[in-house]
């Protein structure tokens, strides 16, 4: 009887390595999509609070003061979200996890600027500045970065699935 367990504790303990080591990897995963999917989402709120932003400051009918600042708090306040999510980390078990996490910091960073540009915009407004143009194109720009960065997230993300 005692020979039996002693020949069956090894393969025991291996069988529970074995399901540990499984689960590890099966979290790693779990967490790699939650992280991909919360950086996704944070950016679509982000966009969509910079969009109504920068509308309220470029619209033809001037947005009042309290609405502009109401929506330039909305930005800062999914600009921070989508900072610290840019900042994520995810596992080598998903393809491209290196090109997704330099894009996922470029979307970041560049959206930063976005709003230091918006920012300056809207001081140009204020002071009705004769460099509007130039300052409107200097934001149309940096959009079109950041969103030419969030797409390439977006087809690095599809090739990792």
């Amino acid at each position: 009887m005692q020979t039996i367990l002693k020949n069956k504790f090894p393969l025991a303990l291996a069988l529970v390595a074995f399901a540990a080591l499984v689960y590890f990897f099966i979290r790693l995963g779990t967490n790699d999509g939650r992280v991909l999917a919360d950086f996704t989402a944070a950016y679509q709120n982000y966009d969509q609070a910079v969009t109504a932003y920068a509308a309220a400051l470029q619209g033809s009918e001037p947005a009042s003061a309290s609405t502009v600042s109401s929506m330039e708090a909305k930005a800062n306040d999914a600009l921070t979200i989508l900072d610290l999510d840019s900042g994520a980390r995810i596992s080598s078990l998903t393809r491209h996890d290196g090109d997704l996490m330099s894009a996922m910091l470029e979307v970041g960073t560049t959206a930063s600027k976005e709003m230091d540009t918006l920012k300056a915009f809207q001081r140009a407004v204020s002071d009705k500045a004769s460099d509007l143009d130039q300052a409107a194109q200097q934001v149309a720009d940096i959009t079109a970065l950041r969103q030419a960065a969030y797409a390439r997230f977006q087809a690095f993300l599809a090739q990792s699935q």
